[in-house]
């Protein structure tokens, strides 16, 4: 492969755990993001964040998303078709839920976003907000049997809104992270935006739990989070099984870029090329 570059900021947050999946195998978006993976949190705009589903003729399935809040004095403020807006102390509005969908069909997905300003909930005192999603009724073992695919995409520029009609066109392929969830479990953790650290993780984690909702089953997500472990990253690894002469530091010099988006290996993408780097 001769001289390599690394790109060392972004894999020093892309974590060395991998499925074994190829990068583009349930992933709407062409993204492969890996549990555990940390981005920068953007300081303003909107991030929305969904989910769709649809019967894939196991029956059909309501399926709920919802966004815990939590604030630097402790307190926790539900974000879910229970209470579809969130307002600070002057009466802004901070988030909003687009509804409760109570059902799919076989012929077009069933949708469900939330939508959160990033300016305002800092300003309000926001310390994390946890993206969950909650299987309340099907006829199968957990979220796979229904086709749910989990989204957010960073929408600098539009407002929030609650959508009135039934009818909603999204295209996953235009979103910066879509994955196709395989849980049997009845609840997942989505991605943790983090305003202290100002970052957006990539969680995936399943909930074991019988509850329906977050608002029963809140606490169950919280030991989720408390006993994730700390994963080891690939920017950890690649300078230990790589031979410092191989190594430069301007990627104009390189043989081999391994990074992101334009670099010969993109480990979002086609991560498996690593193989042929470290075995």
């Amino acid at each position: 492969m001769g001289k390599i570059w690394l790109d060392k900021e972004l894999l020093s947050r892309f974590p060395i755990q991998y499925s074994g999946a190829n990068s583009n195998d349930n992933q709407p978006s062409g993204k492969y993001y890996p549990e555990g993976y940390e981005t920068k949190l953007p300081e303003k705009g909107i991030y929305r964040l969904g989910l769709v589903w649809k019967d894939i003729g196991n029956g059909s399935a309501d399926i709920d998303l919802s966004s815990s809040v939590i604030f630097e004095d402790g307190s926790v403020e539900q974000l879910f078709y229970g209470r579809p807006e969130l307002f600070n102390k002057d009466g802004e509005l901070l988030g909003v839920s687009s509804g409760d969908k109570q059902t799919s069909t076989t012929n077009k997905y069933s949708v469900e976003f939330i939508d959160i300003d990033l300016k305002k909930m800092r300003k309000a005192g926001v310390k994390k907000i946890i993206s969950s999603v909650w299987l309340y009724r099907a006829n199968t073992d957990g979220l796979r049997g229904n086709d749910c695919q989990i989204f957010f995409k960073h929408l600098e520029k539009k407002k929030m809104r609650k959508i009135e009609s039934n009818n909603i066109m999204i295209d996953m392929q235009d979103h910066d992270y879509a994955v196709k969830s395989n849980s049997g479990k009845q609840g997942v953790i989505g991605v943790v935006m983090d305003f202290e650290k100002g970052t957006l993780e990539f969680v995936m984690a399943e909930i074991d739990t019988d509850m329906v909702n977050v608002h029963h089953g809140y606490n169950d997500l919280m030991k989720v989070l408390d006993g994730l472990p700390r994963r080891k990253k690939v920017g950890d690894m690649l300078p230990v099984v790589i031979d410092k002469g191989y190594l430069v530091d301007d990627p104009n010099l390189a043989d081999t870029t391994i990074g992101g988006d334009g670099c010969d290996v993109d480990v979002f993408r086609n991560m498996e090329q690593l193989k042929e780097i470290v075995f």
